[in-house]
């Protein structure tokens, strides 16, 4: 009994349905049921009048069969409304449900989840498998539920009528129950096919929109066509698989049907011939026999709904039910947030043997500028991440204020953050909303405040409409120098007392960069900076330079540290003064770590990191 109790509540109908809209669900089925019974009711007042037609009944008992027949039609209408409400209708709200959580689960998990699915998937998870699960619980439990009711009164009913007659007629179905358990887990393997490939091309048609620039600009919309065309094709194979098994079901249970009204032409019409059958009962065998059409067809569809919505159910579980790596609810408020000390803090992408952050160990006090520069991949994003906690952290490795990052609750440390991620972010929205996005309630003037420090406000203000522009997707409207100083006017906002700024101003003049760089500097006192960058000029009244080359920091120090202990530092400057440093730029750092390690305590640059 605990088994089937568990079963039960662990199915799609439970979880999706009874379990939050009991009430609704009894209502309807109630409803249902009424009328279901009042439509199997009704061939048998046909039959009382056909057979009293032909007995030549008294015209007003004729009346009264007209009035009742009348009467229980209206009854089977009000029904009818009700139980499309309850059941159809609160179906919607199931689905609303699902999406919020679907979309709540999604703002709960980390960068790494992403990493695992694409935005095509996600996006064909959030369409195609929620509306197969609405269907599921909504049609899908109606039809089910009529098709219940039909098998299990019909037939007693025909027996009540004529129990020779009705083994007969009912003879061909006998085959039914067999053909839809071979046909069942056949829809259900070939849909899973179905939303896999629907998946691929969602997710194609995702990142070609997002990349739409870069097609045009390489010329390659042909290739990009012909990959998009294979992906359809895939899916149109995998639909007419699908297709093959759904689109037998109907026919062959109309078949069946079919067959017995043939038979029932054939015996019944001779025993009404004969006398040992009435007219009025072959007739409501021939109505009987037509509503035992739907519930044959409605066994094969709402399987084949249940099927896709099961399978759905699957797919959309494994993002409700995924599990943060970083639980933003969970953990303490500490104070206050600095120091900030890494201790062989290491970070391995998934499924990736490299470490994008190996044994790193680093300290940052309030109010310090720390610029952290090297050759790309070197791994400042990912350490910037690890610092914004984008990323798990083992216990021991990362501490904000003296206390482990991993008894910290992300929400809160974050909420004193201020992030500048390397690509910028726009919504399409106006101006002042963008940069407000941190800080909703912040004044115009705030918002205007915080353009003019990330030196933006004057090209705002030239623009129609001014901070009341309306941003195209991702800001496409802008400049890609605009857009990247919006996104740091946004942190800027929120005055946090830590700024991770990563390599965010790369599209903009270096008169520019130094002026916002001047500005941030001369608030030091109540923020702290940390800041990825590939134009060493910028770097120069850093408190600390981080050099990182393949996950690990290989050199550290100001300026004039670096420059007279001649190290890697400063032969990237002698190569390039004021400029970038570029991954292939000269020598790599890595023919450089002896020189580095000599240098290091204990000869040996992880340790030292």
């Amino acid at each position: 009994m605990r088994r089937v109790v568990r079963w039960f509540r662990e199915g799609l109908l439970y979880r999706v349905f009874l379990a939050r809209y009991g009430r609704h669900f009894v209502i309807g089925v109630l409803a249902l049921l009424w009328v279901d019974g009042i439509e199997v009711a009704l061939p048998l007042v046909v039959r009382a009048v056909v057979d009293g037609l032909v007995a030549s009944i008294a015209p007003s008992d004729l009346g009264w069969l007209a009035a009742g027949y009348l009467g229980l039609v209206l009854l089977q209408a009000g029904g009818r409304y009700l139980w499309r409400m309850e059941l159809a209708g609160t179906s919607f709200h199931c689905d609303f449900t699902l999406r919020q959580g679907f979309v709540a689960s999604l703002l709960r998990q980390g960068g790494d989840f992403f990493l695992r699915h694409p935005t095509g998937d996600l996006m064909s998870r959030a369409t195609n498998d929620l509306s197969a699960v609405r269907f599921a619980v909504g049609p899908g439990v109606v039809i089910s539920m009529d098709a219940v009711v039909y098998f299990l009164v019909l037939p007693p009913i025909l027996l009540w009528l004529s129990p020779s007659l009705t083994l007969v007629v009912v003879a061909p179905m006998v085959v039914v129950p067999f053909f839809v358990h071979r046909m069942r887990h056949a829809i259900a393997n070939r849909f899973r096919w179905v939303q896999s490939t629907f998946s691929a091309m969602a997710d194609k048609v995702q990142e070609n929109l997002a990349g739409i620039r870069v097609v045009k600009g390489y010329g390659l919309a042909a290739e990009e066509t012909a990959r998009f065309d294979a992906l359809g094709r895939a899916s149109v194979r995998a639909n007419i698989r699908h297709a093959v098994p759904d689109a037998l079901f109907s026919p062959v249970l109309e078949l069946t049907t079919f067959a017995s009204l043939f038979l029932l032409l054939v015996v019944g019409g001779g025993r009404v011939i004969t006398g040992s059958l009435t007219l009025g009962t072959v007739i409501a065998f021939q109505r009987y026999l037509t509503k035992l059409t739907w519930p044959m067809t409605a066994v094969g569809w709402s399987l084949s709904l249940f099927q896709r919505g099961a399978t759905s159910m699957v797919r959309v579980d494994e993002v409700t039910e995924a599990q943060p790596s970083v639980e933003a609810g969970e953990g303490e408020v500490g104070e206050p947030l600095f120091p900030i000390a890494a201790r062989g803090l290491t970070f391995h992408y998934p499924g990736v043997e490299r470490a994008a952050v190996a044994g790193v160990v680093l300290q940052v006090e309030a109010g310090e500028m720390v610029a952290i520069v090297g050759p790309v991949g070197g791994g400042k994003s990912t350490l910037l991440a690890l610092l914004a906690r984008l990323h798990p952290v083992p216990p021991g490795q990362l501490a904000f204020g003296g206390l482990d990052a991993a008894r910290w609750q992300p929400a809160a440390l974050r909420a004193r953050l201020g992030v500048v991620p390397q690509e910028p972010f726009l919504f399409s929205r106006s101006i002042a909303e963008n940069i407000a996005y941190g800080r909703p309630g912040a004044s115009q003037a705030e918002v205007e405040e915080a353009a003019a420090r990330a030196a933006v406000a004057d090209e705002i203000r030239a623009l129609p409409g001014g901070f009341d522009a309306l941003l195209g997707e991702r800001g496409v409207n802008l400049s890609g120098g605009q857009r990247q100083r919006l996104t740091l006017a946004r942190a800027l906002l929120r005055n946090p007392e830590l700024l991770l700024l990563d390599d965010c101003l790369s599209a903009v003049d270096t008169a520019t960069e130094q002026r916002i760089l001047r500005t941030l500097r001369d608030e030091r006192r109540s923020r702290t900076l940390i800041f990825a960058t590939h134009r060493l000029s910028a770097v120069r009244d850093a408190d600390q330079i981080w050099v990182m080359e393949a996950g690990r920091i290989v050199e550290r120090g100001r300026h004039a540290e670096l420059m007279v202990g001649g190290g890697v530092y400063a032969r990237l400057w002698e190569r390039h003064p004021g400029g970038k440093v570029v991954a292939g730029a000269g020598p790599p750092l890595a023919d450089w770590l002896p020189a580095v390690d000599a240098m290091l305590p204990g000869g040996d640059s992880t340790s030292a990191s």
